[in-house]
């Protein structure tokens, strides 16, 4: 686990109603809002907040409901054990936002090369799958980003614009939402083309 991504974990369990939501959503099916302002004694939009952020660090499941007038977020515990690994002996954590950028990247990279590869039967030519970052630094972030754009071009090439950026959307739904908070913060769909951009910041 990163440094970062601990902090941020810990910060949030620590605030002073988190543990009792966690109990509360674990007694029930799927809750909104509103029964945890209620439950805590809180305002709606503080319980909101809560959820949200429980829903970030990936404790809480989230889907769309419908309320009494509107649609409304749902959430549910994803299970009723909490556990966390954080090694201080393992420097690799270390690097902060670069590091969490490099990893988010990387992901979308490797979800890309096994999408195009399901759909079109080989990868890239002479693009390999990224293993285990070590170094930290910006080169690194450009290596991978352009590796990025030469699966992005390959897929044009042989599907077009249109089905390719189903794919990329696709193959990056999952890590958007895993590090939503950072992608948000540090603005990282901004290292894509601008379609691109826009396609993936539907997935919020």
């Amino acid at each position: 686990m990163y440094d970062e991504e601990f902090r941020r974990k810990a910060y949030v369990l620590g605030k002073e109603h988190s543990i009792d939501i966690l109990r509360y959503t674990y007694d029930k099916n799927w809750v909104k809002a509103s029964d945890v302002a209620e439950y805590c004694g809180l305002h709606i939009a503080t319980a909101s907040k809560y959820l949200s952020e429980l829903h970030d660090i990936g404790l809480l499941n989230k889907r769309i409901g419908q309320g009494k007038t509107r649609e409304v977020k749902e959430y549910s515990l994803k299970g009723s054990k909490i556990e966390f690994s954080f090694d201080l002996s393992d420097k690799s954590g270390q690097g902060g936002i670069l590091r969490i950028e490099l990893e988010f990247y990387k992901d979308i990279f490797n979800s890309l090369m096994d999408r195009s590869k399901g759909l079109l039967g080989i990868y890239p030519s002479g693009l390999d799958k990224i293993g285990e970052i070590e170094t930290v630094d910006n080169g690194v972030k450009e290596d991978i980003l352009g590796s990025i754009m030469k699966v992005i071009k390959f897929n044009e090439e042989r599907i077009g614009l249109a089905s390719t950026k189903r794919l990329v959307k696709r193959a990056s739904k999952k890590h958007v939402e895993e590090k939503k908070r950072w992608v948000k913060k540090y603005r990282l769909l901004n290292e894509f083309p601008d379609d691109y951009e826009e396609v993936l910041e539907e997935i919020f």
